[in-house]
């Protein structure tokens, strides 16, 4: 006896086969991990936020501090017998007086303006170098922290019987042949201190932009 499977159908009367059903078996999310991931939260929030206050007050209070006034004067000078002429000086936006011919000393303060100020943070001058025959520019920036370190440092003397601290200096910009510039921090008697030495560079001004009067002849 043979049997044709082939033309027998597997459904029956009202009966639906179905072909694509699979069992499947659904798992509780893990709680672990979330706890896990909470308790990292956590930790970041009272570690980073505190970080990021500190921070902030710090950056707040610095600029607070570069941004406080002090006294102090700034004038030009250049070696004996090394003569120069300042063109155009500024110390952090401080103009310097033009004075002529300029060669008193090196480091040997002249007539300057007072007053409270921020501290400096940039030199630029253009000046004439006799020796040399030659105009000199500089766009330097300064070390504001050590020069805010001696102010606030200040320096003692003796006055009578009484030992003084003081805070007020003068700048003085020196400039000598060969484009060599130094920036001096001095305050009463023989207290000095170095915070800039530079190198300017050559460059050229026309003579009636340096003498507009006409009279001098270069």
């Amino acid at each position: 006896l043979v049997i044709d499977l082939y033309n027998k159908s597997r459904v029956m009367g009202d009966y639906q086969a179905r072909f694509c059903e699979r069992f499947r078996v659904k798992s509780p999310l893990p709680t672990r991990s979330v706890a896990v991931v909470n308790n990292v939260k956590n930790m970041i929030n009272k570690i980073l936020i505190p970080l990021l206050l500190i921070t902030l007050v710090t950056s707040c209070q610095n600029k607070k501090n570069m941004n406080k006034e002090y006294e102090w004067r700034v004038s030009a000078n250049a070696p004996k017998n090394f003569p120069a002429t300042i063109y155009y000086a500024s110390l952090g936006g401080v103009e310097v007086r033009r004075d002529g011919t300029i060669d008193s000393g090196w480091g040997m303060s002249g007539s300057s303006v007072e007053g409270l100020k921020t501290l400096p943070k940039t030199l630029d001058l253009i000046w004439l170098s006799y020796i040399d025959n030659q105009f000199y520019k500089g766009n330097f920036k300064l070390d504001q922290e050590k020069i805010k370190h001696i102010f606030n440092e200040g320096f003692k003397d003796n006055f009578g019987k009484d030992n003084i601290t003081y805070h007020d200096f003068s700048f003085v910009i020196n400039v000598a042949p060969g484009g060599t510039v130094a920036l001096f921090m001095k305050g009463l008697g023989s207290f000095q201190r170095g915070v800039g030495f530079f190198k300017a560079e050559k460059t050229d001004v026309k003579w009636k932009d340096f003498v507009p009067m006409g009279m001098q002849d270069r």
